[in-house]
């Protein structure tokens, strides 16, 4: 194989890798589950069932909103 062939396939190898891969940015838990996979409410940072919280009034939200906001376990559930 050429080496702009090899070039070619291996740029649409790793666009493959990055479309299939589900990391979770926020706290890295791996999953092959879109449904774990979800924004923050507050800033809209990528989150999943593993590291989100959930406020009393049932908003999804990332760690570092709970930190920011100063929030505390009598205003969260999860």
């Amino acid at each position: 194989m050429s080496d702009k062939r090899k070039e070619v396939a291996d740029r649409i190898l790793a666009g493959m890798r990055t479309e299939t891969e589900r990391v979770c940015p926020t706290c890295g838990h791996d999953s092959t589950d879109d449904n774990t996979f979800f924004k923050c409410e507050w800033c809209n940072r990528a989150i999943c069932s593993y590291c989100h919280k959930m406020t009393n009034d049932f908003t999804a939200i990332c760690p570092k909103c709970v930190k920011e906001k100063g929030l505390t376990d009598e205003n969260l559930q999860l």
